[in-house]
C-alpha cells in the first residue's frame, strides 16, 4: 500500500482511492456520520459534525482532489456576511481574508469596440464588502482547517463513488466504491448527509426511500439553461488593477448575441485572472473546437485587444477541452431531513436547494445553512432527532423565500432580453431615488436587502414596496387623469 500527500494530508491509497485521515480534536463519540460530497458544503459540513463531538466523519468525494477538475469549474466566489459569520464560529475569518480579495467598492471596468475605457466605481451590493474569492481557495482554507484541527475525526476519501442503498432490513447503508466501481468499504451510519450539489443522487435515494419528508419543488428562471465556462487571462496583459472588476465586452448586434467576459477581483501574485463566459446553448463559440478559429472568433469580439497576447496556447486548449456548464432552474427540497429508528437523512447546500447564480448566494445560502445547523447542533446535544427538526424549521422558511427572490431580482444579468434588462434597470433606478427621499415608506432594492435581513424578511420588505408603488403609481396616473379632464 503506497502513500501519497494530497492538500498536505498524508494519505494511504489502495486500489484507485485516496484515503486521508486528518488530525485535529477528538470529540465524544455520536457513531458514524457519511457527508457525500466534498465541495465547501461537503467540507464545511464535517467540520461542523466534528466541532460537535462526531469522532467519526466520513467525506466521500468521487474527484482526485479539492479544486477545480477543468476549466468550466474554476470560478470566483463573492464570500458575503452569511459565509463570514460561519466562518467566524468555526475560526476561519481570518484564513478567508488573507486568501480572498476584500472590496467595499467596485472599480468597474469596461473594454469594448469605444476608442476609450469607461471607468464606474459602484459601491458593493453588501455595505460590509465582498470577499473575493476562488473556488480551489476555499477548498484549500477548508481542508487545511480539517487537517489542522479535526485529525482525528474526519476522514476525506477522494476519488471515491458513494451508494446509498437499502439493506436487507431496509435500512440504508453507505457502499465506498473506487472509480472502478470495486467495494472499498460498506458504512451502516448513524447520520448520513448529502451534500453532492444539484444533480444529488443521494437525494433521489432519500426522495425515493423517504417520500412524506423530502420532496422537490422547481421552478423556471430566465437564466436557466445558459451555459457557462471560465477562461484563464493573463492579468498583466489588461494593464488593469487586479482589484479592479473588468468587462470585456464585444459590440455584436443584437446584444442578446454579446460576447462579454467578466473578470473578478484576484490577488496581485496571481498570474491569471478567472474569467466567465455565460451565453445560450446556441451560440456559436460552444461550437468551436480548434484553438484558432477561437482566438479568431475571440479577436472579431474584441479588436481593440490583441487576444493571442492575454490567453496563452496552453489556456485556449484548457478551455476548448473543457465542457461547459449549465445554469439550473430554481429548485428546492421540501424537507431537509428524516429521522429513522437508527439513523438521521439531512439534505445541505446545493443539494437542497439551488439556483442561477444571479444574486450571487449560493455559496453564501449554503454557508447558512451550516451555521443553523451547528447552532442547532450546539443547542441539542443530546438530542440529534430535536437538533434536525429545529434545524429545518429555522432553514425552511429562509430557503423559500430565497427561491421567489431569485427568480425575479436580477434574471436578465446576462443580456437574455434586452428590453427586460432595461425595465430592471429602470425599477433599481427607481428604488434607489425612493429610497433617498422617503426610506421610512420605501426600501431599497432587493438585491441590497438581501445582505441586510434575512430573505424572508428581505422579501417581505420588499413585497411591501412593490404594493407602495403600485398603488402610488395609480394615484399618479388617476390624478393627472382628473387634471386633464378638468
Amino acid at each position: 500500500m503506497g502513500f501519497a500527500v494530497v492538500n498536505g494530508g498524508v494519505c494511504k491509497r489502495p486500489r484507485g482511492r485516496s484515503l486521508c485521515r486528518l488530525d485535529g480534536e477528538k470529540g465524544t463519540s455520536n457513531g458514524t456520520a457519511v457527508v457525500v460530497g466534498g465541495g465547501p458544503t461537503g467540507l464545511g459540513c464535517a467540520m461542523v459534525l466534528a466541532k460537535q463531538g462526531w469522532d467519526d466523519v466520513i467525506v466521500a468525494e468521487r474527484l482526485p482532489g479539492c479544486g477545480p477538475q477543468s476549466s468550466s469549474r474554476e470560478y470566483t466566489y463573492a464570500l458575503k456576511k452569511r459565509t463570514m459569520r460561519f466562518a467566524e464560529v468555526m475560526g476561519f475569518d481570518d484564513q478567508l481574508r488573507h486568501e480572498g480579495v476584500a472590496i467595499d467598492r467596485l472599480l468597474l471596468e469596461v473594454i469594448d469596440k469605444s476608442p476609450e475605457r469607461k471607468r464606474v466605481e459602484i459601491n458593493a451590493y453588501d455595505k460590509d464588502g465582498v470577499l473575493y474569492m476562488r473556488r480551489k481557495k476555499l477548498l484549500k482554507v477548508l481542508t487545511d482547517q480539517i487537517k489542522d484541527h479535526y485529525y482525528s475525526s474526519v476522514s476525506i476519501m477522494f476519488e471515491t463513488q458513494c451508494v446509498v442503498k437499502k439493506d436487507e432490513s431496509d435500512k440504508l447503508v453507505v457502499e465506498l466504491r473506487n472509480l472502478e466501481g470495486d467495494l472499498v468499504k460498506t458504512v451502516l451510519p448513524k447520520l448520513i448527509l448529502a451534500c453532492d450539489g444539484v444533480h444529488s443522487k443521494v437525494r433521489t435515494t432519500f426522495e425515493t426511500t423517504y417520500p412524506q419528508s423530502f420532496g422537490r419543488k422547481i421552478r423556471s428562471s430566465p437564466s436557466a439553461g445558459l451555459l457557462y465556462k471560465a477562461l484563464r487571462i493573463k492579468g498583466e496583459a489588461l494593464n488593469t488593477s487586479m482589484h479592479t472588476s473588468v468587462i470585456l465586452r464585444g459590440g455584436s448586434k443584437p446584444r442578446e448575441r454579446y460576447l462579454q467576459v467578466g473578470l473578478f477581483p484576484s490577488h496581485e501574485e496571481d498570474t491569471r485572472r478567472i474569467g466567465s463566459i455565460v451565453l445560450p446553448e446556441d451560440n456559436d463559440l460552444w461550437k468551436i473546437d480548434n484553438c484558432d478559429e477561437c482566438y479568431e472568433y475571440f479577436q472579431e469580439h474584441f479588436p481593440r485587444i490583441s487576444v493571442r497576447d492575454i490567453i496563452d496556447l496552453d489556456d485556449m486548449k484548457l478551455f476548448l477541452s473543457s465542457t461547459p456548464g449549465r445554469f439550473p432552474h430554481i429548485q428546492w427540497s421540501t424537507g431537509f431531513h428524516s429521522v429513522s429508528e437508527n439513523a438521521a437523512y439531512v439534505i445541505l447546500g446545493d443539494a437542497a436547494h439551488s439556483t442561477p447564480p444571479d444574486i450571487g448566494e449560493g455559496v453564501n445560502c449554503c454557508m447558512e445553512d451550516l451555521h443553523v445547523l451547528h447552532d442547532s447542533l450546539q443547542r441539542h446535544r443530546n438530542d440529534l432527532a430535536a437538533a434536525l427538526e429545529d434545524f429545518e424549521d429555522a432553514r425552511r422558511s429562509d430557503v423559500e423565500a430565497l427561491m421567489r427572490i431569485t427568480g425575479y431580482a436580477h434574471p436578465y444579468l446576462y443580456n437574455q432580453n434586452s428590453l427586460m434588462k432595461k425595465l430592471w434597470t429602470a425599477e433599481l433606478a427607481l428604488r434607489v431615488v425612493l429610497n433617498k427621499i422617503l426610506p421610512i415608506a420605501f426600501d431599497q432594492h432587493i438585491i441590497f436587502l438581501i445582505n441586510e435581513y434575512s430573505y424572508s424578511e428581505a422579501l417581505r420588505r420588499d413585497l411591501r414596496t412593490k404594493t407602495r408603488i403600485y398603488f402610488l403609481t395609480v394615484a399618479s396616473l388617476s390624478g393627472l387623469l382628473y387634471y386633464l379632464n378638468i
